[in-house]
């Protein structure tokens, strides 16, 4: 952010569209590189006070526009690595404001004019005069672009474009705060229609795209100017133009539910769903694009009475398409030779005596901490910027969505869901070539009992009372390969040794509900609430990994699979299971491992080989 202060002077003292190619562009966002390439020169002919103008309008022409934003429609256009950002409308200060709105009706050309009087009356509504100089500039651009008087950039149907459709929904949002029944909104109404009949020669999207918008903001007389779109949207979907049809009966349901308290009629839920079973149809050869279809289809009779026989035969041919799923699904692999690097991570091992073996188990391929994974995938989206631009579907084995990462990136979710699959990465090398090959060393040079595995859990301030002998039972399976009976009996014992030391350190684990029921709260809380603790007790890196393998949405979600009986009998072999065996076979350990606490117990475990 870099906001220079200026005056009134220094715009009235500059010639805007001089410096145009098009000043008849109703996209203001075109001149921002004209704008800021007269600045640099004026800069250069020593002339300050003119080129601070020409950036300042640089600025206001390169805000990200969200028009149906009702606190700040101005956004910023782009943020960058070391904290700063292009300017937002909320860093224009009162003063700021004050100098704009003077010289407002003054500026040319008109896109210029309406982003200013917009800017001005966004951040002071006492500024009723620039609300109407807005709204009107918005409709003028409208009609312009109608008459092709006026041009944009990139958009080839400029009538019906995203650009009018922005502008009309600005205007709306100024009309809907300053008085929508007002006299002077009637040309607003007239130009809408104007589009909206435009957009009904088209057909397809604009009809859908404009349509909701008249809908959206209360257009009286929308819902009669569409007329009836069931039969085109039929007739679209018999085309195979299917996003067309299906945007076109959506909206003829949302009209049809506006005259029915609410509530879509039966026969447009069938509709919906015969269009979307159409595409299924049309999908032929491609089992996870009928699947994706056919549970659209299943969806879109979602709330509709009297459909159970047809909902039914719906989920029969989803099943069947299911059936051929797993085959598009196959995962591509690359053979790898990774026996040089087993083998420098056992060397170790020769030395070690049992003890110290299991010791050495415990702490291999421990998590990297979060930020240096934060930092690697941070890295990647800006080395591959185009990856991050799109939400995410994350599918199950059976092709459905149970998550969704959102568009663009950030500190959000989608960068976590790179982090979780980064880690996904490392989890398989983990698992092949050390976690595997150091528990079958460990199981060929020594007799692992379970009763010295329950001494060490007796020690484990992670293990309670009680439970030592079934933790030492999935250790021992762990240890010995049988990865099903491990999982089974460590995967819920995790949330029990995070509860053991939440409670060992004062905290309480549960919460008090209505009529003073005390209820245990659940491992996601343990980890959000009392993550303090846990970080201190095992270090961020290890609990950023249970919560990534454990229970987030983006994750695999092995706690979840498992203790809901979703867990396929492969599914105990794979890399998210055995290495979240293997984090509690460590958390066991860990507390024990400083040099004092281990050279203290280790004589006493020693008595168990």
């Amino acid at each position: 952010m870099n906001k220079e202060r200026f005056t009134e002077k220094d715009l009235l003292d500059i010639s805007p569209t001089s410096v145009l190619q098009n000043p008849d562009c109703a996209d203001v966002e075109a001149f921002d590189a004209e704008f800021r390439s007269e600045a640099d020169r004026l800069d250069q002919a020593g002339d300050p006070a003119r080129a601070r103008a020409f950036r300042l309008l640089a600025a206001l022409s390169n805000f990200h526009f969200k028009p149906g934003d009702k606190a700040e429609p101005f956004s910023n256009m782009a943020s960058f690595s070391d904290g700063t950002r292009t300017l937002v409308g909320s860093d224009f200060d009162q003063e700021d404001i004050e100098i704009l709105g003077a010289v407002a009706e003054k500026m040319k050309p008109l896109a210029v004019k309406v982003r200013i009087s917009d800017l001005v009356w966004t951040r002071d509504k006492s500024k009723h005069a620039h609300s109407r100089i807005a709204i009107d500039g918005y409709v003028e651009l409208v009609e312009r672009l109608l008459d092709g008087t006026a041009s944009l950039r990139f958009e080839r149907d400029p009538a019906t474009s995203v650009s009018v459709q922005d502008f009309l929904q600005r205007a709306f949002v100024i009309a809907r705060a300053t008085g929508w029944e007002r006299s002077e909104n009637d040309p607003l109404r007239d130009a809408f229609f104007r589009v909206l009949r435009a957009a009904l020669k088209e057909g397809g999207m604009p009809v859908a795209r404009f349509g909701n918008l008249g809908l959206d903001y209360g257009v009286d007389g929308t819902s009669d100017a569409l007329g009836k779109l069931d039969a085109i949207a039929d007739g679209l979907g018999k085309e195979g133009s299917f996003n067309e049809a299906i945007a076109l009966q959506d909206l003829a349901n949302r009209i049809a539910a506006r005259a029915n308290d609410g509530t879509v009629p039966t026969a447009g839920h069938l509709a919906l769903a015969k269009i979307y079973e159409t595409q299924a149809d049309a999908a032929v050869g491609s089992a996870f694009l009928q699947t994706h279809a056919l549970q659209q289809a299943i969806d879109a009779l979602h709330g509709a009475r009297g459909v159970r026989e047809e909902r039914q035969r719906l989920h029969d041919r989803l099943k069947e398409a299911q059936l051929h799923f797993a085959d598009e699904m196959q995962p591509i692999s690359h053979s790898m030779d990774i026996s040089e690097e087993i083998q420098r991570m056992l060397e170790p091992y020769k030395d070690f005596d049992q003890l110290d073996a299991l010791r050495q188990l415990s702490l291999t391929e421990m998590p990297k901490e979060p930020e240096e994974m934060f930092a690697h995938a941070k890295e990647e989206a800006e080395q591959y910027p185009l990856a991050s631009l799109f939400a995410t579907s994350i599918l199950d084995d059976k092709g459905r969505t149970v998550a969704r990462t959102a568009d663009g990136f950030g500190d959000s979710e989608t960068l976590r869901y790179k982090v979780i699959q980064h880690f996904g990465i490392k989890m398989n090398l983990a698992v092949s070539a050390a976690i595997v090959p150091a528990r079958s060393e460990i199981t060929r040079r020594f007799i692992v009992n379970e009763e010295l595995l329950a001494t060490i859990c007796r020690f484990s301030p992670f293990v309670p009372t009680g439970h030592e002998s079934q933790v030492a039972r999935g250790m021992h399976a762990f240890i010995y390969g049988d990865d099903m009976v491990a999982s089974a009996i460590l995967i819920p014992f995790l949330e029990v040794g995070l509860r053991e030391l939440v409670a060992a350190a004062g905290r309480s684990d549960t919460t008090i509900s209505l009529g003073g029921i005390e209820q245990t709260i659940g491992l996601g809380k343990l980890l959000s609430d009392h993550r303090d603790v846990l970080d201190t007790v095992f270090g961020k890196a290890t609990i950023f990994a249970i919560e990534n393998i454990f229970v987030h949405e983006l994750g695999p979600k092995v706690r979840h699979q498992f203790c809901h009986g979703m867990s396929v009998d492969a599914a105990f072999y794979s890399s998210p299971y055995v290495y979240g065996s293997k984090l509690i076979f460590s958390l066991v350990f860990l507390p024990l491992l400083r040099a004092e606490v281990w050279e203290e117990i280790k004589p006493t475990l020693a008595e168990q080989l």
